[in-house]
């Protein structure tokens, strides 16, 4: 875990990025995340890989990103980081 807030002046699209993927492991582990990740929110959503918002591929990997993704504008596959979704769990005719 970062000790620490990383700097004021760092670049928008990695510092809310990085808080994404922070937030996502925390929420996956069950910690809080660090203060600093609140607020780190990219406007114009992409993916981790910096894919703009309305690509067919951004829109396949938002359905599949963890929520906390959403906290923060950037989206990244659940499987990347070990963070399962509903999107990931198998069907189970049981529960409907």
């Amino acid at each position: 875990m970062l000790e620490g807030s990383p700097p004021k002046n760092s670049d928008p699209f990695l510092m809310a990025a990085t808080a994404s993927a922070v937030h996502a492991l925390c929420d996956r582990d069950g910690i809080e995340s660090p203060e600093w990740t609140e607020g780190a929110y990219l406007i114009e959503e992409r993916t981790l890989s910096g894919i703009p918002a309305e690509s067919p591929f951004r829109r396949f990997v938002k359905s599949r990103a963890p929520s906390a993704c959403a906290e923060h504008g950037v989206y990244f596959e659940s499987e990347e980081f070990g963070v399962r979704t509903k999107a990931d769990q198998p069907y189970n005719k049981s529960h409907d």
